[in-house]
């Protein structure tokens, strides 16, 4: 157990934060990072280190392996650049290893993980658009069939996700175009179940093992928390998915995760699919930056995410303690297969 932890944080390029507390201490948060660090009280001296956007001055760190914190290659770019030519000074076990992070991008994502039996991974391309035809061609010329999924680069929780349906829908081309220039393009797919309904599954992958962390049912193809559907069918059905897990749909999906690990080298990261009529996985998404802790305490008795929490919270306190452990011990810059 290291004695001493390094925390590497890096601000978004827009150097934006939000105070959330003016009182001493003060609080604030920012966008960009792995989420989990405020809810797991880790018990030893940590030092944090911030780097970029601006040019970061020469660090100095403490004692101990290194704990990369910042996930997101598309709101933190130069952070992570940063990071990364650190990374290669200080030849010490990293967490979550800032070259790993800078591959987590949805373009790269999704062809990182394409060619895996039982799992299907949309095409996601990225696109500079200053124009609707600008969408419209980037759309042609790699072949995508509508409909098709349009977000800003850089958004989370599908706040930008938009759907269009067909070529000469030219209002929501231009819903899309107002809302950035910078654009990820992914054909849709249909994952309605046989009742209409469409599920959504959050899973913690940490140092390799998987935890369920919610399943999500809702009657628009868009599912979030907000958009649940909680009558008793429902929370039944997360319920039973959350108490099987390890004998359910772990087992059953055991070696894809396994290789969805291998392939993004990732010690902590989450994963979001739905399973499709044919039986497949559906990869909606998989990157640091996705909330695992974050359900907080629940109205419902019994809660039934309690017992997740708390082993999702204990596997990574468990997984920081082990710097053995971690993917990228002795990470030497070169890629994996």
């Amino acid at each position: 157990m290291p004695d001493y932890l390094n925390l590497i944080c890096g601000l978004p390029d827009g150097g934006r934060v939000w105070i959330t507390r003016l009182q001493p201490p003060i609080e604030f948060q920012w966008d960009g990072t792995a989420c989990f660090w405020p809810q797991i009280n880790i018990e030893r001296p940590c030092l944090p280190i911030w780097v970029g956007p601006a040019s970061t001055p020469r660090v100095t760190l403490g004692p101990g392996p290194v704990v990369n914190y910042i996930a997101d290659p598309d709101l933190c770019g130069a952070a992570l650049r940063s990071a990364s030519a650190l990374a290669r000074q200080v030849p010490r076990p990293w967490f979550n290893h800032p070259d790993r992070i800078r591959a987590t991008t949805r373009d790269q994502v999704s062809e990182i993980l394409q060619g895996i039996p039982g799992v299907a991974v949309p095409k996601v391309i990225r696109c500079s658009a200053d124009c609707v035809e600008d969408i419209r061609g980037a759309i042609a010329d790699h072949g995508l069939a509508y409909p098709v999924l349009v977000r800003t680069v850089g958004s989370q929780r599908g706040l930008t996700l938009a759907r269009i349906d067909r070529r000469d829908d030219t209002q929501s081309f231009m819903a899309c175009l107002a809302a950035g220039a910078e654009l990820y393009i992914c054909p849709f797919v249909d994952f309605a179940g046989a009742d209409g309904l469409y599920r959504k599954y959050r899973v913690a992958m940490i140092g390799g093992q998987p935890f369920l962390n919610s399943l999500i049912t809702g009657v628009h193809w868009n599912v979030h928390a907000s958009s649940r559907i909680w009558n008793d069918d429902a929370i039944a059905e997360e319920r039973a998915a959350l108490d099987g897990f390890a004998s359910g749909l772990g087992a059953r999906f055991g070696q894809q995760l396994e290789e969805i690990h291998r392939r993004l080298g990732l010690d902590y990261f989450g994963m979001d699919f739905a399973i499709r009529p044919d039986g497949s996985m559906l990869i909606f998404e998989a990157n640091a930056v996705m909330d695992v802790l974050g359900l907080g305490p629940s109205t419902l008795e019994p809660d039934i995410w309690a017992l997740s929490g708390l082993a999702i919270k204990a596997a990574l306190l468990a997984l920081l303690d082990q710097p053995d452990r971690w993917v990228e011990a002795g990470f030497n810059g070169s890629a994996k297969s």
